[in-house]
């Protein structure tokens, strides 16, 4: 399955007039998860692959640390983007997740992961990432 797919139906769902709260939750998580994995993928893709028992968190962290912005950026959206999920996965009593502008704002996101992804995909930004998920990776081993 393409992880992009998860993000072109939470912008569909997003859309929806009237959809209602199950839907605009579902939008959310969705994007979420497709973001998730197209972050996952792309750093798969750099020999980093992640670790099962916590993924999320080595995603999030290994991007966000690794000293270029390109990818930063891409880490602090995903960042964001797993809060929201959260919300709308687990706090039922927040009627915020519930909204079509929420789910497009997320939809939204999901999009500039995968557009910052792309970038990060450029061969000199890529190596500079990979040089820096490794010293990353190597430094919190340190620890």
């Amino acid at each position: 399955m393409n992880a992009v797919d998860f993000i072109t139906l939470a912008g569909r769902w997003a859309i929806t007039p009237g959809a209602g709260a199950a839907q605009y939750r579902s939008a959310v998580s969705r994007a979420y998860y497709g973001a998730f994995h197209v972050a996952a993928q792309f750093l798969g893709s750099l020999s980093h692959d992640c670790p099962e028992y916590d993924g999320h968190d080595f995603v999030i962290k290994c991007l966000s640390n690794c000293g270029v912005s390109e990818a930063a950026t891409v880490g602090g959206i995903l960042r964001n983007l797993r809060m929201s999920r959260r919300d709308a996965d687990y706090h039922l009593d927040k009627s915020q997740p519930e909204t079509s502008a929420n789910a497009k704002l997320c939809a939204e996101r999901a999009s500039q992961v995968q557009s910052g992804v792309a970038a990060c995909g450029d061969a000199a930004i890529s190596a500079k990432i990979k040089k820096g998920v490794h010293e990353y990776r190597t430094n919190i081993l340190k620890r």
